[in-house]
């Protein structure tokens, strides 16, 4: 049975919609965070080129496998359609 949330009286939703209904906002929060950025920028400096990587983190997938993908890394795991 999948795991559902109400967010509306008498809708439910399953995680994954849930998930879905509330990534762009997720998205936005985070957009431009230095922090964040300054740590991607880390992780491509050091990777080694064409690296195979496993995204296990929280979110939607973005920026980082982006920008992993951008570099001409492999990601697997992201929970968004990388362009």
């Amino acid at each position: 049975m999948a795991t559902t949330m109400s967010t509306i009286p008498n809708q439910r939703l399953d995680a994954e919609s849930l998930f879905d209904s509330v990534g762009p906002a997720y998205e936005s929060a985070f957009a431009g965070c230095t922090s964040q950025q300054a740590s991607i920028n880390w992780l491509l400096e050091h990777l080694p080129a064409q690296a195979s990587v496993l995204d296990i983190g929280c979110g939607t997938g973005r920026p980082v496998c982006s920008s992993l993908v951008s570099a001409g890394h492999t990601v697997l795991g992201s929970m968004s359609p990388v362009p």
